[in-house]
């Protein structure tokens, strides 16, 4: 009878854990679908096109590792050329390192939940990072986030594996995955510092020995090193150059080949992980209309009406309320994500980009939105984790009501996350309409004539497909006609330092081509989204 009771109960697991796999890949196929659908190409929202020119140059055997900063980020650069030498160069196989690490933390985030909590959580946290608009608006670019969030958190997944399982193997593997993320961008440095203070801490506890297993880490980085100088040697006859170039460009602000500028401000990250001013709102209408004025009409139309200016929707105003019951609840289990979501983001806010002792200098780190991504996987699972806790301690005392609360906070973040997804495609089409129609006009064009484009915004060559790339010519400024010859082809975009389109009156012998416009194709709050929007092809006479 007990047999029997055992074997069923197994049973029924067994199927359990079946459904969760399943549902874990209808997730997966329904990301990779949306990635692919809405691939549009590079976006402003990073440096996408640079990826791409040096991503081609490597299958061209013409790349080499200089004093420019993008050069040296390998982990972004050598998987794009890899995608181009084997599906060809298209604006899919330029997206597919991001969309693959797409997918990637997805699957990162369900096992990390598996292996902290349950089944659900490993669902509900996997479905939350699909959705996740920080993650989602950059997964059909060429933004370098993506990959390093996908290898940021695969390295934590394999600290969590090895503390748990006394693998040195998982050690190693996250020493090498640190080294690989900072090969994406030196953002990485700051994981890599969590990672170890985590494990000094583990240490001091306890938890951890430092013993040959343990060691494993120490060497997985060491393995890494070596393999990154020997090839930097090879390469750029500097087996150091990664660290020189990035110590560099970090060291100062504004100087020739220094980040061009900082951005210091204390409440940036609050403005973005807390995008809806609802305090001011409800102040301002009640100040006006008393008590009347508060409605939820109202509310939701001012959701709607701004969620297109951010990137993470209500992910950390429920996060709050997740750290508040699982710490209320003495969860210990969710430590482990929790170390990693708050360290990382004070490192974010108060952590340097440079540091020097003589004259002592402490340089903030830049602030971008985007770069929230190293805590998007902790912040995923901690959710997820807080989510299924409810269901398991039954915590509204009805298993049925408890149920349909989880699935509601989990709909409800999915819910609103699409319509901003949505929005910031629209975005990218939208800033690329132009590039889009003149690559397709210059595709029926000679292929001897040369075409001068913005070095600002070298976008059409890649939409050209690299298409007898010596015919593109970047140029810097707009000067006088003369600097063009006669034959060629001119894109001549709308805003400054460039020139504007509607002031080339000195230039007689221009024949305005193509003037793509898309009026009335998108929502009007879209209009300022564009950079090179409303650019116009001319024919040099």
């Amino acid at each position: 009878m007990l047999m029997a009771s055992l074997k069923n109960n197994h049973s029924r697991s067994e199927s359990d854990c079946k459904i969760y796999y399943l549902t874990l890949l209808a997730i997966v196929i329904f990301a990779l679908a949306y990635s692919i659908t809405f691939t549009d190409g590079p976006s402003y929202f990073g440096d996408d096109v640079t990826y791409l020119n040096l991503a081609y140059n490597v299958i061209h055997g013409n790349f080499v590792e200089s004093g420019y900063i993008f050069s040296i980020r390998l982990m972004q650069i050598l998987p794009i050329a890899l995608s181009y030498k084997l599906f060809g160069v298209s604006i899919l196989s330029s997206s597919a390192w991001d969309i693959t690490s797409y997918i990637g933390i997805i699957i990162v985030s369900f096992f990390m939940a598996k292996e902290l909590f349950n089944n659900l959580a490993a669902v509900s946290a996997a479905a939350l990072a699909a959705f996740f608009p920080l993650i989602v608006v950059y997964s059909s670019t060429i933004n370098e986030d993506i990959p390093l969030a996908f290898l940021t958190s695969l390295a934590l997944l394999s600290i969590l594996y090895a503390q748990r399982r006394k693998s040195g193997m998982w050690y190693a593997a996250s020493g090498i995955l640190l080294v690989a993320s900072f090969l994406v961008s030196p953002e990485a440095a700051a994981v890599g510092i969590i990672v170890v203070l985590y494990l000094a801490i583990e240490v001091i506890c306890k938890r951890i020995k430092i013993d040959r297993v343990s060691m494993h880490f120490a060497y997985g980085i060491a393995i890494a090193l070596i393999i990154l100088m020997a090839f930097n040697y090879l390469n750029a006859n500097n087996p150091l150059i990664t660290f020189d170039v990035n110590l560099h460009f970090y060291s100062a602000v504004g100087g020739i080949n220094t980040i061009p500028s900082t951005n210091v401000d204390p409440m940036f990250y609050f403005n973005v992980m807390f995008p809806y001013h609802f305090y001011s709102q409800l102040s301002s209408a009640m100040a006006f209309q008393g008590i009347a004025g508060i409605s939820i009409p109202n509310m939701v139309q001012y959701v709607i009406s701004t969620d297109q200016n951010t990137s993470t929707g209500f992910y950390f105003y429920v996060l709050v309320a997740a750290i508040i019951y699982l710490a209320a609840t003495k969860e210990k289990r969710a430590y482990f994500p929790l170390f990693f979501l708050i360290a990382g983001f004070l490192y974010l806010e108060f952590g340097p980009m440079h540091i020097s002792l003589s004259p002592f200098e402490y340089l903030l780190s830049y602030r971008l939105d985007r770069f929230l991504m190293i805590i998007a996987v902790p912040l995923v699972v901690t959710l997820g984790m807080a989510v299924a806790k409810l269901v398991q301690d039954n915590a509204l005392k009805s298993k049925y009501i408890t149920s349909v609360f989880a699935f509601v906070i989990i709909a409800f973040l999915i819910a609103t996350s699409v319509p901003i997804n949505l929005n910031w495609h629209q975005v990218v089409v939208y800033q690329r309409y132009d590039q889009i129609a003149i690559s397709n006009y210059l595709s029926g064009v000679s292929s001897f004539a040369r075409i001068y484009f913005p070095n600002s915004d070298p976008s059409i060559n890649i939409y050209s497909k690299f298409n007898n790339d010596v015919r593109f010519i970047p140029y810097a400024s707009f000067v006088n006609c003369s600097i063009f010859p006669s034959g060629s082809y001119v894109v001549l975009p709308s805003y400054p330092p460039i020139a504007a389109t509607d002031n080339i009156t000195s230039c007689p012998s221009w024949q305005l081509l193509l003037s793509p416009s898309p009026q009335g194709q998108f929502p009007e709050w879209i209009q300022g989204e564009g950079k090179m929007a409303l650019a116009k092809l001319y024919y040099v006479k």
